[in-house]
């Protein structure tokens, strides 16, 4: 599990925790009768039964019953058994909101995610981890977004779930999402006056990148940019694709500040019949062929120290990449230049004179 599963069975499925919100957020009211419902949807796979619990009683009980179409999880083929029965009758319980599907065999989180949606229902969908815990007021802020800013993707703030003791708690400092070359997701601080207006009025902000563990989205937007890339590999690095697929073809990516989750961080979540590093480079090889253009060569460079990044992909995987081509002319998106000079500007690219591209390391 990589996590405290004993303490996690230890804790109420439904805890209070601490709203986090800048206070003002607190005080904000919303026309929730003019809002579109949602769709939850929530892969899992060999998760704790406590954890994925009490992510679904927390969005139950901390979400509007109008707004809240459905929550429907996707058992990736789970071999633990209390994810068998066990689940099956607990969820029974819950009423017709709570839907479980499962894979017959494994998909990856990916996949996952593209079969909940597409069983989904309501104009707007959310996907969360199974091991999230929504605070107070959570939907209200993201549908407001999406009423204002309908070709966004949006991500609620992420809090943090400590792995071992499961306390939930908020950083002090705010951050947005970063790249590096080698396409690796990083935490940037935000800019003073914007950590200020967001602290002071809850203003939500843009960032480059997603983190991944809880988005949500107009459906039929998401539909229109090609959704997930269908032949990325189990999960890894599909946040960064949808990110630069988003910006470069005409939307934007939203952090919002009055909407918080809590998320558990750990190492990786997924057994994986391959190492994780070979399925996670084949996916960000996708995205770099799609998406970089001339740039492409400075992520080759700088994944090549790693020797576990050292693959490649098969002739049918690079036949594959046509289709995303082919939507990215479809779509007029522009360029990764353009994404550097208007998104990403501290995503600085080596000199053009450099003899050699990469990392330096002590031994």
């Amino acid at each position: 599990y990589n996590i405290n599963i004993s303490r996690s069975e230890e804790i109420p499925l439904r805890r209070t925790i601490k709203d986090t919100r800048p206070e003002t957020c607190k005080d904000t009211s919303f026309n929730i009768s003019s809002f579109p419902s949602a769709s939850v949807i929530i892969p899992l796979y060999n998760e704790g039964l406590s954890l994925v619990l009490r992510t679904v009683h927390s969005v139950l009980d901390r979400t509007p019953d109008v707004l809240l179409k459905e929550i429907i999880l996707v058992d990736d083929a789970s071999s633990h058994e209390d994810l068998g029965e066990p689940l099956e009758q607990y969820v029974d319980e819950l009423g017709e909101k709570v839907k479980l599907i499962r894979n017959f065999e494994r998909q990856g989180l990916i996949r996952s995610r593209l079969h909940g949606m597409q069983l989904s229902r309501a104009p707007v969908i959310v996907f969360l981890d199974a091991h999230i815990e929504v605070n107070v007021q959570w939907l209200e802020p993201i549908l407001a977004q999406l009423q204002e800013k309908p070709n966004s993707i949006i991500q609620p703030f992420v809090d943090g779930v400590d792995p071992d003791s499961l306390e939930y708690s908020a950083p002090n400092i705010l951050y947005r999402g970063g790249l590096t070359w080698d396409l690796r997701y990083v935490w940037i601080r935000l800019a003073e006056h914007i950590q200020e207006a967001a602290f002071r009025s809850g203003q939500p902000y843009w960032t480059p990148t997603l983190i991944g563990c809880a988005l949500a989205m107009d459906k039929a937007y998401f539909k229109s940019i090609g959704s997930f890339d269908a032949d990325q590999l189990i999960w890894g690095g599909e946040n960064v694709e949808l990110s630069l697929r988003t910006w470069m073809c005409g939307g934007s990516l939203v952090t919002l500040p009055c909407s918080r989750v809590g998320h558990v961080f750990r190492p990786t979540p997924y057994k994986r019949e391959t190492p994780f590093h070979s399925t996670w480079q084949k996916n960000l090889i996708r995205t770099a062929e799609v998406w970089l253009g001339p740039y492409k060569k400075y992520f080759y460079s700088a994944t090549s120290i790693f020797e576990n990044r050292h693959v490649n992909l098969t002739e049918t995987e690079w036949k594959s990449l046509e289709k995303r081509k082919s939507l990215r002319d479809k779509l007029q998106c522009k360029s990764f230049d353009w994404f550097l000079r208007e998104v990403s500007p501290d995503l600085h690219p080596p000199p053009r004179n450099s003899m050699q591209y990469g990392e330096i390391t002590n031994e």
